[in-house]
């Protein structure tokens, strides 16, 4: 009788480690099948950024996992993370460059060559710039990275168009305007993205962040740094309307309602203020303007305060005693408070709360990472005109929410051409009939992507995008505890079908309409013009591509902020010149139940949208099956009680309807949310968008936020 083979153990034939660059490649045969290579990239799901393992075999990639040798994510990958591969060979990816010929949304394709869809693209634009001006151009784009993000802008400041807009505005913006006017920039110009170290503090307060699922600022390793920190006895405080996984973590807990943050934290700086409890010290060497704060919150009161935001006065004061006290304590924010009109008031508020208790600069607070200083190929300076947001918000880096009205209206300035890449307007811009509305009215859209999203649908021309897999890029994590960092994430395999890097395609099309600068050989060719500064090329990275030094704690309190003071400014001289309010506020929503009664007699509950999930990033991974399975549906999220008195049940299908639109899905019904509240998952498409209540005129009148998070709405069973 045949002895039956025996599977093989794995068999390292090649392991290499070399302390300061780190480098490491394998090959190991496993079960008598071909060599196994692993090969180090970086996951580009979201903008983590997290270091990466890539297991090849016969030029196909067979698994992924975090990289435990990675200084950033040491180790971790998310669902979305390890789900990678069905981006890749995922049967719904776009193939090859597609025309329109039918009526925009017919869904009538035409499949074409990359010549005759360059040659299109060439000839739509200059025939828009030649009618229109070069400004009639929009680019609009989602997460990218850093060297793709200046080829992008360099395409469009040579085109003549400075219409550049993706996600600051959506995202960080706030936080970004709030901190810069308070604490200053970075000495080579850029702002800061200021972080907490969790690791090492006493006490954190977290407000509208959900860290167990969802990472603050590219922070793969958060809520484990969270749970180090409280079991060496630190305190968490979680303040949201929503009972999340990380509030079920806290120590404290505050059930706040949507859009009141600037309300809690001005009555926890009146009373730390009042009651002693500043760092005296700190606020006399270190600050300017405390003498008009003081006077300036003395109306915010604990009481005053639990009247907006439903948190019991005593519950206040508890906090902001426990706050002041504990050294050294931080805090930080998610979405959660970004998305409303009093966004830059209420993180204006927070950067002087940290100011105030003197956790400024130092182990266990507030740090001030400068990052990598990178050079800018962009060549802005040959740019002429001005975008469309820049007379109505001149401190923002884009205002996307404003492109289906100025679309629309034409005003400030004509837009008739739109290129749209890994960006999907429909489903996460405010206001889905409107933006619609707006791309339907385009001369001619082109778009970008992986997969046929909504917004590709409406396209002229769709172009397969290639995933992170296929190309090289430059990843630059701004917040990387106690190093300053970068990474090469180098391809892996070629691109699959016909998809192309969008390096590449931007620089055929830039060289076919004769734009002066895109000549590039390679990647690598474009990642060492950025990274020259830095004093290193590629190929000095190793197999790795990391490239992290440490940053010294304390230089802000050592040099001084660079303000126009040269000290924390609580009390903003620059916000006052540009005509905002030097001090920040609490100011009532636009649309709530208190600024308008008459509506909410009708739409009685708040709707907050964007709320996480562990497998979905944004509109992104729906089909992955690996992921589908955990949140098949779109849901909507209402307390047990108002679903009771609504006679909801658990699953039944219902709308929620707004001023403006309304959304189906099904019921999800739970304790932990505030009453008065409801949450839904935004991405969905179709009659589960439910973008289609949100408003896009609803801004923050500093960083052009929408207010997707407060919004009056209804809930009702939908008719069988």
């Amino acid at each position: 009788m045949k002895k039956e083979a025996q599977p093989q153990a794995p068999h390292f034939i090649r392991v290499e480690v070399e302390s300061g660059v780190l480098t490491r490649t394998a090959c190991f045969r496993m079960q008598g099948k071909e060599w196994v290579t692993i090969r180090r990239n970086v996951c580009q799901v979201c903008y983590c950024d997290c270091g990466m393992l890539t297991y090849m075999r016969g030029g196909k990639v067979i698994k992924v996992e975090g990289d435990p040798d990675n200084p950033h994510n040491r180790g971790a990958l998310c669902a979305q993370g390890r789900s990678a591969r069905q981006m890749l060979y995922n049967p719904d990816r776009l193939k090859y460059p597609l025309k329109r010929v039918d009526e925009r949304g017919s869904g009538e394709w035409e499949r074409i060559t990359w010549d005759e869809a360059i040659d299109t693209i060439a000839d739509k634009l200059l025939e828009v710039k030649g009618k229109y001006g070069p400004e009639a151009l929009a680019f609009v784009k989602g997460p990218t990275r850093q060297m793709i993000e200046q080829v992008f802008q360099r395409f469009c400041y040579a085109y003549g168009t400075p219409n550049y807009s993706g996600n600051w505005s959506f995202c960080v913006g706030p936080k970004m305007i709030g901190y810069t006017y308070t604490y200053g920039k970075t000495p080579q110009g850029p702002p800061y993205m200021p972080w907490s170290d969790f690791r090492n503090s006493k006490y954190i307060m977290l407000f509208g962040t959900n860290p167990a699922l969802s990472f603050i600022h590219r922070y793969p390793r958060i809520m484990s740094d969270i749970l180090d920190a409280k079991e060496a006895g630190a305190k968490l405080v979680v303040v949201d309307p929503r009972f999340t996984e990380t509030a079920s973590k806290a120590d404290i807990y505050l059930p706040i309602k949507p859009g009141t943050d600037a309300a809690l934290i001005l009555a926890m700086i009146r009373t730390i203020i009042s009651e002693g409890l500043h760092d005296a010290e700190f606020v006399e060497k270190y600050t300017i303007g405390f003498e008009r704060l003081m006077e300036h919150v003395q109306k915010y009161t604990p009481e005053y305060a639990e009247e907006i935001t439903g948190i019991p006065a005593e519950r206040i004061v508890e906090v902001a005693r426990q706050f002041a006290t504990a050294k050294p304590a931080c805090l930080d924010r998610r979405e959660g408070v970004l998305h409303h009109t009093n966004s830059t008031h209420t993180l204006r508020a927070m950067a002087i709360l940290l100011a105030i208790t003197g956790n400024v600069d130092k182990p266990g607070a507030l740090l001030f990472n400068p990052g990598v200083n990178l050079a800018n190929i962009t060549r802005k300076e040959r740019l002429k005109a001005r975008p469309i947001w820049a007379e109505r918000f001149p401190l923002v880096e884009d205002a996307t929410a404003i492109f289906a009205e100025a679309i629309l209206t034409g005003k400030p300035h004509l837009i008739r051409a739109m290129m749209c890449t890994i960006a999907n307007p429909i489903q996460e811009y405010p206001n889905t009939t409107k933006v619609r509305e707006a791309l339907a009215s385009l001369d001619f859209l082109v778009v970008d992507d992986l997969f046929m999203t909504e917004t590709a649908k409406m396209a002229d021309i769709v172009l397969p995008a290639s995933t992170f897999f296929e190309k090289t890029e430059l990843c630059k994590t701004q917040n990387l505890a106690l190093t300053k960092y970068f990474q090469v994430s180098h391809s892996v395999m070629e691109p699959l079908f016909e998809s192309l890097p969008d390096w590449k395609y931007i620089c055929l099309l830039a060289k076919r309409m004769r734009l002066d600068g895109f000549d590039y050989a390679d990647e690598d060719e474009i990642i060492n013009e950025i990274i020259k500064p830095v004093g290193v090329r590629v190929t000095d990275l190793g197999e790795s591509g990391v490239y992290s030094v440490p940053f010294e704690i304390g230089l802000l309190r050592k040099n001084g902020f660079n303000t126009p003071s040269g000290k924390i400014e609580l009390y903003s001289s620059q916000l006052e010149k540009l005509g905002y309010d030097p001090l920040p506020s609490y100011v009532e929503p636009p649309e709530t139940r208190t600024s308008q009664p008459d509506a909410a007699k009708k739409y009685p509950f708040t709707l907050i949208t964007g709320s996480k999930t562990a497998v979905y990033h944004h509109s992104q991974q729906r089909n992955y099956s690996w992921l589908r399975g955990y949140v098949p549906e779109p849901i909507v999220e209402i307390n047990y009680k108002t679903a009771s008195r609504l006679s909801i049940g658990e699953g039944d299908l219902v709308i929620v309807e707004g001023l403006r639109g309304e959304a189906k899905l099904k019921a999800k019904l739970t304790t932990g949310i505030r009453e008065d509240v409801v949450s839904v998952t935004h991405g969905w498409e179709g009659e589960s968008n439910i973008n289609y209540l949100t408003d896009d005129t609803q801004l923050d009148p500093i960083a052009a936020m929408p207010a997707f998070r407060t919004i009056l709405c209804n809930i009702r069973r939908a008719e069988p």
